[in-house]
């Protein structure tokens, strides 16, 4: 069984460097639990306590390093 946590789909920038990623990871308390899939999105996860709308707002203001990003259902 998944460990619980909010999921977001997530695609990089191709010019992402994988210290950039690795730092909004750290940055997010987040992990990269799948992918990529089709399209280059990864799954990310979050911890359960984590607000969902700021999730996606953070991940957003991450243009440089972030192409696309959406909650998992």
């Amino acid at each position: 069984m998944a460990e619980p946590g909010i999921i977001a789909l997530v695609a990089f920038h191709d010019v992402a460097s994988a210290s950039d990623i690795g730092a909004l990871m750290i940055d997010n308390e987040a992990e990269i639990v799948g992918g990529p899939a089709e399209g280059g999105l990864y799954r990310i996860r979050f911890p359960q306590s984590a607000d969902p709308e700021a999730v996606v707002e953070r991940l957003r203001a991450a243009s440089d390093v972030v192409k696309f990003v959406a909650l998992s259902q």
